[in-house]
């Protein structure tokens, strides 16, 4: 009967032990679907930010290039 009992105790480790890999394995896969999440939220800024700084390259180089030129007498 001792053999009955450990065996018995050795498979309700593996059980709890299975349930507790169970629930960290859903853990991690709700972390992942979050990071997932805003590494996306991210890259968006990220190409906003691009179009904005290149959109503004646009609008204040020429006039600061002209003032450049006008004050070193190159124009």
């Amino acid at each position: 009967m001792p053999e009955e009992t450990t065996m018995s105790e050795s498979i309700e480790r593996l059980m709890e032990r299975r349930r507790s890999l169970i629930e960290k394995m859903r853990k991690l896969e709700e972390d992942e679907k979050k990071i997932e999440n805003d590494l996306e939220m991210a890259d968006e800024q990220i190409k906003y930010y691009r179009a904005l700084i290149k959109e503004m390259k646009s609008e204040i180089a020429p006039p600061l290039i002209t003032r450049l030129l006008d004050a070193i007498g190159g124009r």
